[in-house]
């Protein structure tokens, strides 16, 4: 099959890219790497100066290599900083009106039609502190049709809009065949949950949704409250497309 080109994806609609190199980045960054290289090696060549004069060359070269090597050290750790970070600053997504062209390094580019999309999950993680979560970090995972997994996060600035302007047209394709099967009783599924209009099946285990209370996300879970207090708890990581899992429940059930 031959591989999607750029030209096939149509015309732009929004490019979403990594965080732009800033002041802040000089400050945090940049300034106190250069201080980590430049006092050691400066304060090196005193003491070798310094020794030098009294004792000798030998000592000198001996007493002053520590921190040379030091030195040495600290310019590597600053470059491998450097580098990550022109790195995350130059990594984009583009949304085109038939796909994605995805840009994670310069060796690793990518260009994904909305046919070739299999799935999109969803993902969380909770920074606690005592008790209170203090930073939520999201991310998606496209799995496309040659089952190459793409993670999306927060490397890329607002990484909440591009998914969900993803998931939009990904959706729009995907929903009119899911709705068709829906209306026609065929079980559709969503990883560990599989549903048609009269039942949903969670290992292999049929329920009717008559049995069924309420439906709903919490905490990083899908919920499922049935009548006979038998509930259900999934974390939501575990379910593809679970925007679309929602949108067909709310097409109606028979109960």
């Amino acid at each position: 099959m031959q591989r999607p080109k750029r030209i096939d994806l149509g015309p732009l609609i929004s490019t979403y890219r990594g965080r732009p190199l800033s002041w802040r980045d000089l400050y945090l960054i940049f300034l106190p790497g250069v201080f980590a290289v430049i006092f050691p090696l400066l304060y090196g060549i005193w003491i070798k100066h310094f020794i030098s004069l009294r004792n000798g060359p030998i000592a000198a070269s001996s007493s002053s290599r520590l921190w040379f090597i030091l030195a040495a050290s600290s310019t590597l750790c600053l470059l491998l900083l450097a580098l990550i970070r022109l790195y995350h600053a130059n990594i984009y997504v583009s949304i085109y009106r038939n796909g994605l062209k995805i840009s994670l390094s310069p060796i690793n580019q990518q260009i994904v039609r909305w046919t070739d999309i299999l799935e999109i999950t969803n993902h969380s993680t909770n920074k606690r502190f005592f008790d209170h979560t203090v930073q939520t970090k999201i991310s998606i995972v496209i799995v496309s049709k040659n089952y190459i997994n793409i993670r999306l996060d927060q490397k890329i600035t607002h990484i909440s809009n591009l998914a969900y302007e993803i998931k939009k047209y990904f959706f729009q394709r995907k929903l009119p065949a899911f709705v068709n099967d829906f209306k026609n009783g065929k079980w559709i599924n969503f990883g560990p949950v599989s549903i048609n209009k009269y039942y949903f099946s969670i290992q292999h285990k049929k329920n009717s949704w008559s049995e069924v209370s309420r439906v709903y996300v919490k905490a990083g879970y899908l919920l499922i409250e049935t009548t006979d207090e038998q509930n259900v708890r999934i974390k939501i990581s575990q379910i593809p497309n679970i925007e679309l899992f929602f949108m067909l429940l709310k097409r109606g059930i028979y109960t």
